[in-house]
This record gives structure tokens, sequence and C-alpha cells, in this order.
């Protein structure tokens, strides 16, 4: 098991809306998870550091009860949803806050991720990379129905605006995807990142450095801020 995580506010922003989590234990599971926030100066934060809270409360309490992975992630993402709803409605402040969230459980020989907006997981195998998740945004959704190329995406005026959030709704679509696990790297990241440098940059870096991921992440983070980066960036990169 070998786990890296990163999470850094970037050169423009001056709050840091994302978190990342991870919790594990060997020979038995391992979880992580990236979430970005939205919501005003200070929604954003609370948004996503709630999001994850309670995945660990959700996954703590049922992951030695039997409780699959996919039950676990989805009621964990319902809670969430519900949670950072009840208090964006108390409290004005928090008026219109959500977040992205994307997590990853590795046990029994399963890789299960739960995913909500477009923060990402990637798996990478013998330096080929793959994107696990699809994100849930407008221009995601105008390249898949072929309005627009990749390319434009890269540019596109809306290329911020995402179509599912946890907290935005009463309830809460989420992707849940699983299949088996076969000693990949996954690699979890928020669009700060991925908005800014390659598939291929995190692959190599990842690929180049199997024995020592915190170098990985050294590397894909030294990228992002030779860039003209203007968002959070955070990333975790583990296999198991």
């Amino acid at each position: 098991m070998q786990i890296a995580l990163r999470t850094d506010i970037g050169k423009v922003r001056k709050s840091n809306q994302d978190s990342v989590f991870k919790t594990c234990k060997e020979n038995e599971y391992l979880c992580v998870a990236v979430a970005d926030g939205m919501g005003g100066y200070c929604g954003g934060d609370v948004a996503s550091s709630l999001a994850l809270e309670v995945l660990a409360d959700c996954f703590g309490k049922a992951v030695n009860r039997g409780v699959n992975s996919s039950d676990i992630l989805t009621d964990a993402f319902k809670n969430a949803n519900s949670q950072i709803r009840n208090k964006a409605m108390s409290d004005e402040k928090y008026a219109g806050m959500g977040t992205t969230l994307t997590a990853a459980i590795i046990k029994d020989g399963i890789l299960t991720i739960g995913h909500v907006g477009d923060s990402r997981a990637y798996a990478v195998k013998d330096n080929t990379i793959k994107q696990l998740t699809n994100d849930h945004s407008v221009v995601a959704e105008l390249v898949r129905i072929g309005r627009i190329s990749p390319e434009e995406a890269k540019t596109h005026p809306q290329k911020n605006m995402i179509t599912r959030a946890v907290g935005s709704d009463i309830d809460v679509d989420v992707d849940i995807i699983s299949q088996k696990y076969n000693g990949e790297t996954i690699i979890l990241t928020t669009d700060g990142l991925t908005n800014y440098i390659t598939d291929r940059q995190l692959c190599e870096a990842v690929s180049n450095n199997t024995d020592d991921f915190e170098k990985a992440v050294d590397i894909i983070m030294e990228e992002v801020n030779a860039t003209e980066a203007n968002d959070n960036a955070s990333i975790i990169v583990c296999t198991y």
C-alpha cells in the first residue's frame, strides 16, 4: 500500500475550497476522496470539508459490518447531500453552497468509486492512463453529444459549470463504478489540477515514480504551478 496526497491553494485564490481524505488498514481496505467546494467566500470550504467528514463517519461505521462498498458510498453521498443542504438553508452565509465529491474504496479485491461533479478518478497501469469517471459538467456533455471537441472544451466559457453537486438539490444522483482491482495506481484529482495539465503528464509522473508517490505528486504540482493556474488544486495517488 502506498498513498500520497496534496492540496494546494494555488497562486491566486485567497482560500482553499478543496478537501482531501484518506483512511486505510493494511490488508483490509483503503478509502480516499477529494472534494471541491463552491458557494461564496467560506461556503465552499465548509461544503467540501463537511462532505468528507460525513464520508469518514459513514465509512467508519459500516466498513466492519459487512456492508458492501457501493452501499457505503451511496449512503455517504446521500447523507452528505442532506447535511450540506440543511446547513446552507439554516445559515444565509452558506446559501447555495455545494461540492464535488469523488471517492474510491479498495476492499476485497474490488475497486468502487462514487462520483458527483467534475473531480476525477483515473487508473494508471503499464504506462497507460484511463479516466474512470465522467465529468458532470456543461462542457463534458457538449463533448459527449458532439457539439464541441475536447480541445474546444479546454477554453469554453462554461468550462467551470457543473451539472451535479453534493448539496445543491433535495436528492443527489451518484455515479457508482465497481470493478475488479488489479493493482492499478488510482489517482483522484480536482479540476484545478486537470484543467491545467494533461492526462499524459499525470501518467508519466506516476509511471516514472512507482516507488515514490510523494515525488510523483511533487512533480505534478510543480507542473501545475508552472502554468497560468488560477484555482486550488488537489490530488491523491495511491495503490493497494
